[in-house]
């Protein structure tokens, strides 16, 4: 009668090759899982944000112990109210010394910076008197601008403070704006100095 030894199991190795196993599967599927959630949210945000439109609830909304976000309420955006300020007088300025006087002189670095300290920017920045730094006007038929500078006090009293400055980098193209008249809108509410 032949006896066999029973086979010795190296339990270090089983219990090393189980838990390498278990990393890689685990790995595999977190990889994939990650691939296809983010496919499926690219196209939801994609189609969601192309045919979104907001869903009547019709029954009392049900309890959900875990508060459910749709992507597309990231991309939605409350515009600010608008507040018509009346007819004022648009005109245009540039950083030269026949429309900024002696501010055009000794400006550091070149740089041309309005009363409120913010570097002007073509297309965006205004002087406006009474109104406080950083307010957005949006002028009809124009465009949305900030107030970042003002102008001088003989001009505003001149026009009643209803007069709105728009800053241009160039003189010809400041002369090439004119003066104008136009409905000027607040949008939002004035901010605090």
């Amino acid at each position: 009668m032949s006896y066999s030894k029973p086979m010795r199991v190296n339990y270090k190795r089983l219990l090393t090759t189980w838990i390498i196993s278990l990393i890689i599967t685990s790995v595999i599927t977190a990889v994939i899982t990650i691939l296809i959630t983010k496919d499926k949210d690219a196209e939801a945000t994609e189609v969601d944000a192309i045919f979104y439109t907001p869903k009547v609830q019709e029954t009392e909304p049900s309890i959900s112990p875990i508060p459910t976000e749709s992507p597309i309420e990231d991309l939605i955006v409350e515009e600010p109210a608008m507040t018509e300020l009346g007819e004022y007088t648009i005109t245009a300025y540039c950083p030269c010394e026949t429309c900024c006087g002696i501010w055009a002189k000794n400006r550091p670095n070149g740089i041309v910076y309005g009363a409120a300290g913010i570097e002007l920017q073509e297309g965006y920045s205004v002087a406006a008197p009474g109104l406080p730094f950083g307010t957005i006007l949006y002028i009809e038929g124009l465009d949305e601008y900030v107030v970042e500078d003002r102008p001088v006090s003989w001009v505003a009293e001149k026009y009643d403070d209803k007069i709105v400055d728009i800053y241009f980098l160039s003189h010809d193209d400041a002369l090439e704006f004119g003066l104008q008249h136009r409905t000027v809108y607040l949008k939002g509410e004035i901010q605090d100095d």
